[in-house]
């Protein structure tokens, strides 16, 4: 329904017409202003927020003119008339029963306070009544219904014109004129004119921000990762090396002679071939000399007319000298008897006169601890042969006119006599008084007994102390 006011379609409709349109075309050209300066989000804006807050207030602002016209009209006392939508009755107003009150009557010549309307206050030039120039001109006065307190009429019923015909009473635009735009009901807000002036400009500016990233500032916190604690570690481990596995080597002094290979020996008297060194015939995995003795290794092959295969150290053992020796035999199961005599451990020395102050032999089934001639070949000890198995000797020893000597086998002490384990004597004598003496392993036998025997020795050592010789 569109509505046309007039007073009696005559000279004050066309004024309130042109009033109008140009009231009109202010307010157009206001709410470009505003947009221009402003901005208005567009429809598809991002922020939906924002976007209902301008259609809110365009509708605030619409409503608000609308009113203020309506209010200053009814002032003025100009009535509503409707225009039939009916095509015989176009042109024609109504009056008679569909004839409604307007509202109360105008009150005095002076335009009262503008009307409030929701939304943000209007300018305030919009105070100022806007009028043509033919009614500041001396245009009649508004008619006495509007004094005398009736109120004022709302002729004719609601309607619209057809499509390209102008209402009664309501000039044509002229040409190049904006057409005054249909009015609209109060609650309807003509909100969608600030639309066209899209203002996407300001939102690149809320973007900025964004590139200056605070990320920039990580790359320093992970420098001083690289030191870490990891470094002094390597220096702990160092005091590792010196370990305390060196004071566990031999703690006693070490042997003046060790013999456990051939060149170890000062002299090999022996045939050719005789004396070699093989593996442990037990299994012990050490090495060991092994003897093996014809019948035929006399002199010249030997020194003597007696046969023998025989090893002598340096010459180490002086007279006074107190020393200890350890060494060890082997008897195989398939030796031979002795029927004779067979020496195999002796010390030793120049002038060889005879034979030496003692030795260890073996006679018959049994071994045997004899003197020489001083002490009239007597035996001090004897014990049975066992075959087939080592046997150890361990003596302690000084050499000299005055000395003395102890002896173990098998780790048992000997009992010289069977009534003591030390025994005084002459360890040197006319025999062997001539210089240094040395250690002899032998097996040095009476010529004619068998053709052929083999024994073992394993090495010999010479000590100070028994410590020396692991005794």
């Amino acid at each position: 329904m569109k509505l046309v006011y007039a007073k009696d379609g005559g000279p004050i409709a066309r004024q309130e017409a042109g009033r109008r349109t140009a009231a009109l075309a202010a307010l157009t050209g206001l709410a470009a202003l505003v947009v221009a300066l402003f901005g208005a989000a567009p429809a598809d804006a991002k922020h939906p927020k924002t976007r209902h807050l301008h259609e809110a207030s365009s509708a605030r602002t619409g409503a608000g003119l609308v009113e203020t016209q309506r209010a200053r009209r009814r002032h003025r006392g100009i009535a509503h008339h409707a225009v039939s939508r009916h095509p015989g009755q176009r042109g024609k107003r109504l009056h008679g029963a569909h004839s409604q009150p307007t509202g109360p009557a105008a009150g005095p010549a002076d335009d009262p306070a503008p009307v409030t309307a929701p939304g943000p206050p209007l300018p305030s030039f919009f105070a100022t009544s806007w009028s043509s120039p033919q009614a500041d001109a001396g245009a009649p006065a508004p008619p006495a219904a509007a004094s005398s307190g009736q109120p004022a009429v709302k002729h004719g019923v609601e309607g619209e014109p057809e499509s390209g015909s102008p209402p009664v009473g309501e000039p044509e635009s002229p040409a190049g004129e904006p057409q005054e735009p249909p009015a609209e009901e109060p609650g309807t807000p003509p909100a969608e004119e600030p639309e066209p002036p899209a203002a996407e400009e300001p939102e690149p500016p809320a973007e900025e921000p964004e590139p200056p990233a605070a990320e920039e500032p990580e790359p320093p916190a992970e420098e001083p990762e690289p030191p870490t604690a990891e470094e002094p570690e390597p220096p702990t481990e160092e005091p590792e090396p010196p370990s305390t596995e060196e004071p566990e080597v031999p703690a006693g002094p070490a042997p003046l002679f060790k013999g456990d290979a051939i060149l170890d020996w000062a002299q090999v008297q022996a045939a050719k071939g005789a004396i070699t060194e093989v593996p442990d015939p037990l299994g012990s995995g050490q090495t060991v000399f092994k003897m093996t003795v014809h019948d035929e290794d006399v002199a010249p092959v030997t020194p003597t007319e007696n046969p023998r295969a025989q090893l002598v150290s340096p010459d180490l053992i002086e007279a006074g000298d107190e020393f200890w020796l350890k060494t060890k035999f082997l008897i195989p199961q398939d030796f031979p008897t002795v029927t004779g005599w067979m020496s195999m451990l002796s010390v030793y020395g120049p002038p060889f006169d005879a034979s030496s102050p003692w030795q260890i032999e073996l006679i018959g089934d049994h071994l045997q601890w004899m003197r020489n001639r001083t002490y009239g070949f007597d035996v001090p000890w004897q014990a049975p042969l066992t075959k087939g198995t080592w046997v150890t000797v361990l003596t302690h020893e000084r050499l000299a006119a005055d000395g003395f000597i102890e002896m173990w086998i098998n780790g048992q002490p000997v009992s010289f006599f069977g009534r003591e384990t030390r025994l005084e004597m002459k360890t040197m004598d006319d025999s062997n008084d001539g210089g240094a003496n040395s250690i002899r392993i032998a097996q040095y036998r009476q010529a004619g007994m068998f053709e052929t025997g083999t024994i073992y020795f394993g090495p010999v050592l010479l000590g100070a102390s028994r410590d020396a010789v692991g005794g």
